[in-house]
């Protein structure tokens, strides 16, 4: 009976780790070690929140973890303002982008709020996570 619990959970954590996928390569070229490129993740919290292009190129929305080259970076951003039904949204998204300097070897945060008032404003903020400093801003 245990060997058969055991297994079962076996199974379980090898299902759960295939779900997590690596992070998306949002750059053209070969791929590079990740002492020679940047990470930006979204905030954990902020599920409603996702990538949708990088320095213009679309990327799949689907990505929470990205690849970026280092140097100055521009990065749109959605922001729904509804929980998906089925994998979809009813409303249209905010939009907002920022830009920042992406340094080699560093991994950032992105998060989004609503700038309040009753707009649909975001105010978006890009933590490098080595020192905790604000290193975006919004366009």
């Amino acid at each position: 009976m245990a060997a058969r619990q055991l297994g079962l959970i076996l199974m379980m954590c090898a299902v759960i780790s295939s779900c997590t996928s690596p992070p998306y390569k949002a750059y053209s070229g070969p791929e590079l070690p990740t002492d020679r490129v940047a990470v930006l993740s979204l905030n954990p919290r902020g599920d409603l929140i996702t990538f949708s292009a990088v320095d213009g190129a679309e990327i799949e929305e689907t990505q929470h973890d990205i690849l970026v080259l280092p140097g100055q970076r521009a990065v749109l951003v959605r922001a729904y303002n509804d929980s998906s039904i089925f994998g979809k949204h009813l409303l249209d998204p905010d939009e907002g982008t920022f830009s920042f300097e992406a340094v080699a070897g560093h991994s950032y945060t992105v998060r989004a709020e609503r700038a309040g008032g009753g707009t649909k404003a975001l105010r978006l903020q890009v933590i490098d996570m080595s020192d905790g400093r604000v290193v975006g801003d919004v366009q």
